[in-house]
């Protein structure tokens, strides 16, 4: 298949899906709040268990990618930004995973009443913010920067297009868009 040939890395594969879980996790966490018959609390804790071990293999795809980049890449010194987000993000997560399932089995009691009402939805909601600042960083690192991305140009030719290359004129196009000439 061409496009897993072209990957530099394997991370690309793994990158969403701690967000969309995450994000998923929050939502449900809400909704249980207003409805818990149709939406009960255990679906938003699958998914906080899900969204942890995703997290932590994406991190271990991460950080075997940030090794392959040379310090001279473009935008490295966003990538040890990025890295340090995700792990921020990863360390809370797991720990909501980790006290939630101990908390649980506390059913009835004062500290899982607080802990559900309070630190789990508060620790979610920080998890997804930090995990909102870092899917930025990496954003910028892949669409702003070209980090992990071989453009026609590079694979080809195994270097760079020239900054002239980029400046090239948009051109009207016989199927009605416009194309990059």
């Amino acid at each position: 298949m061409p496009g897993f040939e072209a990957l530099l890395n394997i991370h690309p594969l793994f990158v969403h899906f701690p967000i969309a879980i995450t994000i998923m996790a929050l939502v449900f966490e809400g909704a249980s709040r207003l409805n818990k018959d149709r939406f009960p609390p255990v679906i938003s804790t699958a998914l906080i268990y899900s969204g942890a071990l995703a997290a932590a293999v994406t991190v271990v795809t991460g950080l075997n990618a940030a090794d392959t980049l040379g310090h001279d890449s473009p935008g490295h010194d966003l990538v040890h930004t990025h890295r340090d987000f995700m792990l921020y993000y990863t360390a809370v997560i797991v720990v909501l995973a980790a006290a939630n399932f101990i908390i649980a089995k506390k059913a009835g009691d004062q500290l899982a009443a607080t802990w559900g009402k309070v630190f789990r939805p508060g620790l979610l909601i920080m998890a997804t913010a930090i995990l909102v600042v870092g899917t930025d960083i990496g954003g910028q690192l892949v669409f702003k920067h070209g980090m992990g991305v071989q453009l026609p140009e590079t694979i080809s030719t195994g270097q760079a297009p020239a900054a002239a290359d980029s400046a090239k004129a948009v051109e009207p196009h016989d199927d009605g868009h416009d194309h990059v000439h």
